[in-house]
C-alpha cells in the first residue's frame, strides 16, 4: 500500500517537473524559429 502511494507521489512530482519543463523547450523553439525566420528575411 505505501509503495504504490510513493510511486504515485513520484509520478505525480515528475508530471509536475516535466510541465514546465516541455513549455520551456517549446518557448525555445518559438524563439530559435523566430530568430531563423529574421536571418532569412534579412
Amino acid at each position: 500500500m505505501s509503495a504504490r502511494l510513493t510511486g504515485f507521489s513520484g509520478q505525480r512530482s515528475f508530471t509536475c517537473y516535466s510541465f514546465p519543463v516541455t513549455m520551456l523547450l517549446m518557448l525555445c523553439g518559438y524563439f530559435i524559429y523566430k530568430m531563423m525566420c529574421l536571418i532569412f528575411y534579412i
